[in-house]
């Protein structure tokens, strides 16, 4: 039997959380990716408990394409799991409510979560098993992205990729956090370190050879690309990535870098005149 990464409750949702998500409503039972797509659209109406609860449905079914064989391709629920847990911590960072870290803390961990050779879930460390845990959503992109009599994906979202690019932008921000986290507490051993991934992550999403003067990929990159239609718009788009690393280079004085970043988004941007920096990073 497989063993459980960890305890999953099903909760019951009320007849009017469907019927604001804009999706039809299905008269028979749903499949793993009508889970995820009535997960996201739980998410873009900010009911992040209900968002958690539908992918947590997801994960419960094994059988994701619907062969006949467990196959445990969960990949995509983990990742709502975590942009919902950040977006509730969020929540609580203009209350005196101290467990904004730990949530943001339990929501990356689900990003960590990788599938061995032998298909068994792994909570890995997202620092040290990169490789292993992007070899597990290539799989699964594979997976997703099969084309047969079994795949049970007609809905009008995203089934296959759109996963993998929020999951590294999600690693992008939080790494970002931890950056800021450790800045303010003048730990600047630690902060270095996350300010070096948060880089090394974000110039890897837009640019194919990791130069900021090549920014030539996931330059259409936008959020609300595969998900539900017919819901609030969530306002996070490849420039956004652009500003955010912007920010990380002025924060550490690197004004140079972070004029070049910024170039793209923003005219008149100069590393001799500081304030064209923070101009453009308070514009946008």
């Amino acid at each position: 039997m497989r063993k459980s990464l960890f305890i999953l409750i099903i909760l019951f949702l009320s007849c009017d959380s469907v019927e604001e998500t804009g999706l039809p409503e299905y008269e028979g039972g749903f499949n793993y990716y009508d889970y995820i797509a009535y997960g996201w659209s739980e998410f873009l109406n900010e009911n992040y408990d209900n968002a958690i609860s539908y992918f947590q449905q997801a994960l419960l079914i094994d059988d994701v394409n619907e062969d006949g064989i467990s196959d445990y391709m969960h990949h995509s629920a983990y990742v709502g799991i975590s942009w919902s847990l950040t977006y509730q911590a969020n929540e609580l960072i203009n209350t005196n409510d101290n467990s904004v870290s730990i949530k943001r803390e339990e929501a990356i961990t689900y990003l960590c979560y990788f599938m061995d050779e032998s298909n068994e879930w792994v909570q890995g460390d997202c620092l040290f098993d990169e490789e292993a845990i992007e070899n597990s959503d290539l799989n699964a992109f594979s997976f997703y992205n099969t084309d047969d009599m079994y795949t049970s994906c007609f809905g009008e979202y995203c089934c296959n990729d759109c996963f993998i690019n929020d999951k590294k932008v999600a690693m992008i921000y939080f790494y970002s956090f931890k950056y800021h986290d450790f800045f303010i507490q003048d730990d600047l051993v630690n902060a270095s370190l996350y300010f070096d991934k948060a880089i090394e992550l974000g110039l890897d999403f837009i640019s194919s050879n990791q130069l900021i003067t090549n920014l030539d990929k996931n330059t259409d990159y936008d959020f609300m690309n595969g998900k539900p239609i017919d819901n609030p718009i969530f306002n996070l788009k490849y420039q956004n990535v652009l500003i955010l690393l912007g920010q990380l280079y002025l924060k550490n004085g690197n004004y140079e870098n972070a004029a070049l970043i910024l170039s793209d988004v923003c005219n008149n941007i100069n590393a001799f005149e500081v304030q064209t920096i923070i101009d453009c990073v308070q514009s946008f």
